[in-house]
């Protein structure tokens, strides 16, 4: 009688110990997937705000060549009428130039007949 209260002894240890084990793999494996989702949900939060400062990032470079886009097209506009200004003054300063010269020509030969009227007459 003694060995079948060893046997019972021992399968009633046996039994408790596996009881221990399985529940002690369920509540490891609860923590496990515990664990796993609070990961999961902080690489999401880590992504999230990732990709929030990357579009930020990406407004502000848009922002900033946008404007240094309107300052070239600004300066080649200014350069562009600058260039036609002087280009236009100078063809101004010419036809000037030549009317005076002409104006002066005239001139000097309207005053040399005045002189020789004058002359003829006295």
């Amino acid at each position: 009688m003694q060995e079948w209260s060893i046997i019972l002894s021992a399968m009633g240890l046996a039994v408790v110990i596996l009881s221990s084990v399985i529940g002690l793999v369920w509540k490891l494996s609860r923590i496990e997937l515990a664990l796993r989702s609070e990961f999961g949900k902080a690489v999401s939060d880590f992504q999230d705000e990732h990709t929030r400062e990357i579009g930020e990032m990406k407004a502000a470079h848009a922002k900033e060549t946008a404007e240094l886009h309107a300052k070239v097209y600004q300066v080649e506009i200014w350069a562009r009428d600058e260039f036609v200004r002087k280009n236009s003054f100078e063809i101004v300063v010419a036809r000037m130039e030549r009317g005076l010269s002409e104006l002066r020509g005239d001139i000097t030969g309207r005053l040399d007949k005045m002189s020789e009227k004058m002359d003829r007459q006295k």
